[in-house]
């Protein structure tokens, strides 16, 4: 049992090194007028001029400031268009990065030497600044804005020395490039649309499931509750000091609210929903009339009984108040028993003469 135990201590020891390790490479810069600048040179090169120029005695700044203010410097130059004379300033920062970890600013150096080299009309060496450049990054996507800048500047100094053939690849790579990533990221944003899509679905049909489930044992309890009071001997204690028949008529409540809950799942429940929407006369032909009463007798079991036994209805006029009890019209009530609407408003009143009050506001509320 000893033994992994010491093998995840080593695991947990190496993590630990590993991260002091990372945390040590990384350059932390504590001239906050860098990073002011930094953030102002792509929209407001000029700006970010003024502030670099206004730093105090560049030189005491510790190394990775002073690399970094290097490369600020020559870019905001060259992003005001201030042509360079002199490669001292941005080999500074090329010398530093280039042993150090931060790629995208070993590459932005070596670009910017490039530009300065093509300044002092020195082809040769600015060509081998931007080819190194592209190296440096390594077509790495996220870094598309400066890999562009490095084909542009190339294909230019390609085209300068009269080689227009290899003045087009550089041209050719930047385009590439570019579709690459306009590919991968339409890829990459479809994928992530699909997998919301199929996930909403997951839930939603999973919430349906454990929704349904629910309901079923809801239903298991009540009708187990309706054979305890039905077999507990009449007296005068009942549950909640009601009477048996009492008990026996909320129970059957609850199973026709609780079915109708599982019968509105349906497709059946569904089309007929539909249907009795539409302001119009409806009519059902026989064979969709007997696959609905087909769903409403496999899943409304007990509350026919219920219907039948405690309030001494006929197999119809459950049948008749199951429907009402969805909540639809009299005209569509009258399309699924297959009658005119007039004989179902008037097998309604019977029912409302043979049932209580209660169960009648639950049934007939909205007709």
């Amino acid at each position: 049992m000893k033994q992994p135990v010491y093998i995840y201590k080593q695991i947990l020891y190496s993590l630990l090194f590993a991260s002091l390790f990372i945390s040590c490479r990384q350059e932390i810069i504590e001239n906050q007028q860098l990073l002011e600048a930094d953030a102002l040179m792509e929209n407001h090169p000029d700006s970010a001029l003024i502030l670099l120029e206004s730093i105090q005695e560049p030189a005491k700044m510790k190394k990775a400031d002073q690399a970094l203010y290097a490369l600020l410097l020559t870019q905001a130059h060259d992003r005001n268009e201030i042509t360079h004379t002199d490669d001292s300033l941005i080999q500074m920062a090329v010398d530093h990065y280039k042993h150090g970890g931060n790629v995208y600013r070993k590459a932005q150096s070596l670009y910017y030497l490039g530009c300065v080299y093509e300044d002092m009309d020195n082809i040769v060496l600015s060509i081998d600044a931007l080819l190194k450049a592209e190296e440096a990054l390594g077509g790495k996507y996220g870094n598309d804005g400066l890999m562009c800048l490095i084909y542009s500047s190339l294909a230019h100094q390609y085209r300068k020395q009269g080689f227009y053939g290899k003045g087009m690849e550089p041209i050719l790579k930047k385009i590439t490039f570019r579709e690459k990533r306009k590919t991968t990221f339409i890829i990459t944003s479809c994928t992530i649309v699909l997998i919301i899509i199929l996930f909403s679905f997951m839930m939603i049909d999973k919430y349906r499931k454990s929704h349904i489930i629910q309901l079923k044992r809801q239903l298991m309890r009540n009708r187990t509750e309706t054979s305890r009071v039905i077999q507990q001997e009449d007296s005068s204690e009942t549950p909640h000091k009601k009477t048996k028949l009492e008990v026996l008529r909320r129970l059957c409540i609850e199973s026709i609210r609780t079915s109708g809950e599982l019968f509105k799942k349906t497709a059946v429940y569904k089309e007929i929903h539909s249907s009795d929407r539409l302001n119009k006369e409806i009519y059902f032909h026989s064979k969709k009339r007997n696959r609905l009463k087909d769903t409403i007798d496999e899943t409304f079991p007990d509350a026919f009984l219920s219907l039948r036994d405690l309030y001494n209805l006929t197999t119809d006029d459950a049948y008749c108040c199951i429907l009402y009890s969805l909540n639809l019209s009299n005209r569509t009530v009258a399309a699924c028993m297959g009658v005119a609407e007039g004989a179902v408003k008037t097998r309604k009143s019977r029912i409302k003469n043979k049932i209580d009050e209660k169960l009648s506001g639950f049934l007939f509320s909205n007709n």
